[in-house]
Formats: C-alpha cells, structure tokens, sequence
C-alpha cells in the first residue's frame, strides 16, 4: 500500500549522517505517477503524504490494509484529507 515508509530518527542518529543517508530518511521522491495513487507512511505522528495525478481517468484511494488492525475499513475512517491541486487544470474529489 506504501510506496515508502520514514522512521522517527534520534538527533544522535543524525550526526555525522552522509548525504545519502539522509537523502534515503527523509526524501520522497517520486511522489507523482500518472493514473496513479502513491503513499508514503511517517512515523512521525502517523502521517500519511501522497500524490495522486489522474490523466485521463478518475482513480481511488487504495484499499486499506496497513495496519493489520485497519485492514478492510476505508482510507479515512481513522484519519482526515487535505487535497492541494498543483496541476494545470480544474480538479474535483468524491
């Protein structure tokens, strides 16, 4: 279901971190696929962050299934939606 998932980290765990450990930490990078939904789970506060970028067609929130104790109830019946349209054109969410 998650493209990615970002642990927590300790300030100790930081020092002396190389680029590219800290890039592969915290860096979402392909965040925008087209016809596609993609979800990237923090621990930080149990945030979800994703992207959806409908083309040509409508697409859906995945079917649960992460936690085990959630798997089979909807997408948000435990968390909210915010939805910001950086895209060319207008934009509508059901």
């Amino acid at each position: 279901m998650f493209e990615k998932t970002l642990h927590a980290t300790h300030p100790d765990m930081m020092d002396g971190a190389a680029n590219e450990q800290l890039r592969s930490r915290h860096v979402i990078a392909s965040m925008f696929a087209p016809n596609e939904v993609r979800l990237t789970y923090s621990h930080n506060e149990r945030f979800i962050i994703g992207g959806a970028a409908p083309v040509n067609t409508a697409i859906a929130l995945p079917h649960q299934t992460e936690p085990a104790s959630a798997a089979g109830a909807p997408f948000l019946s435990r968390r909210e939606l915010g939805v910001v349209n950086v895209g060319e054109g207008a934009g509508a969410v059901t």
